[in-house]
């Protein structure tokens, strides 16, 4: 639990300055954290976006809480086959680290990725773009909304935690203990597709529609990195990645065309002083 609770409360603030200090140079990074924090806590609308956060979290909890009674009624499961497709995909890539690389991947998939999903806000609350603030809301609900069903009635089980692998525990060799208190918001079974590939892959397509080239290539970076993360630590199976990557960018592109607008309005005209629209990337 120690170890689950420095990496959220110490490494992803640490990790987003740094991708800041890469993604907006000669800006702080704690200037622009800053700003961002003050636009949540200040307006009606940023307190209307912590509450919908809260929510999502809310919502993944209880289902992960009730994950395990569904699936034992439903009496199906995809795992065997997604195993028998694959073969020894992951082993292959838990067995290609690089020395030292896991510890690189283990801290991809727990602060760098959160911190990735913040990012463009970020940059956009200091861009000013509304549009690109309400898209990326839109889709990164969108993203949970859409794989929730996935998640409750199409049960495929972590590789490392499947019995039908030789792959070891990332996680655990990195981190003894830290498995447990990721239950309370992903259960076991809740692999396809990979929610962090996907949200991770709408992260990507904003900052290529809305941002600085700098800020796509960074986040190109870091797309690459969290995929790797999930097959090297034996989390997903390729097939999860494979679903992850169409997902991630139909719910940006749904979001950015059907729920961006809604959350447009819902965040109001005075929410942010301008608007630059879509960057050419």
């Amino acid at each position: 639990m120690k170890s689950f609770l420095l990496l959220n409360l110490l490494g992803v603030p640490l990790t987003l300055l740094f991708y800041l200090y890469l993604a907006v140079p000669g800006e702080r990074a704690t200037a622009l954290v800053a700003r961002s924090v003050r636009t949540l806590f200040a307006s009606p609308a940023g307190r209307r976006i912590l509450a919908l956060a809260s929510v999502v979290l809310g919502l993944g909890a209880v289902e992960a809480s009730v994950d395990e009674a569904i699936s034992a009624r439903l009496g199906y499961d995809f795992t065997p086959l997604f195993s028998q497709i694959e073969g020894g995909l992951v082993e292959w890539f838990q067995g290609h680290i690089p020395p030292g690389m896991d510890l690189v991947l283990g801290w991809t998939y727990l602060a760098g990725y959160i911190a990735l999903l913040i990012l463009p806000a970020v940059v956009f609350t200091h861009t000013g773009s509304r549009r690109a603030i309400a898209g990326y809301i839109g889709s990164l609900g969108a993203n949970y909304a859409f794989a929730l069903p996935f998640y409750l009635f199409f049960p495929v089980a972590e590789v490392s935690w499947s019995g039908l692998s030789e792959t070891y525990h990332g996680l655990e060799e990195l981190w003894p203990g830290l498995t447990a208190p990721l239950r309370g918001m992903s259960a076991l079974d809740n692999c396809f597709p990979s929610l962090h590939v996907s949200c991770a892959t709408t992260a990507l397509c904003f900052a290529w529609w809305y941002g600085s080239r700098r800020l796509a290539l960074l986040t190109g970076g870091v797309w690459a990195l969290v995929v790797w993360s999930v097959l090297a630590l034996a989390i997903h199976w390729g097939l999860d990645v494979l679903a992850g990557i169409p997902f991630g960018i139909g719910c940006a592109v749904w979001g950015r065309r059907a729920a961006g607008p809604v959350c447009e309005r819902l965040l109001g005209e005075g929410f942010l002083d301008r608007d630059p629209g879509p960057s050419s990337g």
